[in-house]
C-alpha cells in the first residue's frame, strides 16, 4: 500500500508544470547592451490598439518616466508611443490617463523580450508652469503615478 501511495504522489508531482518551465523557450533582456528605447508622451487618442504587452515597474525621476516592459516577438522591430489622454479629471492635483502603445509590426516570434523605455512626460504636464502637479493613470498599471513638472 505505501508503495502504491508514494508512486501515485511521485506521478503527480512529475505531472505537474512548474513557471519555469512554462516560460517561452528563449528571454532576451535590454540590459544585455541595449540601450532603453527613448520617447516623448503626446496627447493622443486612447483608443489607438496595441499590441500585448506586460508592464513590469513604472517610476517617474524628474521629466522622465521609466518603465521595464515585457512582450513577445524576436523577429522584427517593434515601437512604442505613450499617448496621454487629452481630458484632465477635476481634482487636486487633476488626473490624466495613458496608454503605452506597443506596436509589434506583426512580429510572429515567441522570444520573451524584456525592454527599457524612457518617457519624455512634459507634454503631459497640467500646465507648463515649473512645479505643476498630476497625477498620471497607466494602462496596465495599478499604482498612479505623481508627476510634478521640473
Amino acid at each position: 500500500m505505501k508503495i502504491l501511495i508514494t508512486c501515485c504522489i511521485a506521478l503527480m508531482m512529475l505531472g505537474c508544470k512548474s513557471k519555469k518551465n512554462s516560460m517561452p523557450d528563449e528571454i532576451t533582456n535590454s540590459q544585455n547592451g541595449e540601450q532603453p528605447v527613448k520617447i516623448t508622451a503626446e496627447i493622443g487618442d486612447m483608443e489607438t490598439a496595441s499590441a500585448a504587452i506586460d508592464i513590469t515597474d513604472a517610476r517617474i525621476i524628474g521629466n522622465t518616466l521609466y518603465l521595464d516592459v515585457a512582450y513577445s516577438g524576436g523577429c522584427k522591430e517593434h515601437d512604442f508611443k505613450l499617448i496621454g489622454s487629452s481630458m484632465i479629471a477635476k481634482s487636486l492635483p487633476p488626473i490624466r490617463a495613458m496608454k503605452l502603445i506597443h506596436i509589434n509590426n506583426d512580429d510572429n516570434c515567441r522570444a520573451y523580450l524584456l525592454r527599457k523605455i524612457e518617457v519624455d512626460l512634459r507634454e503631459l504636464a497640467y500646465t507648463q508652469d515649473k512645479g505643476s502637479v498630476i497625477y498620471l493613470t497607466l494602462e496596465g498599471w495599478e499604482e498612479r503615478l505623481t508627476y510634478t513638472l521640473e
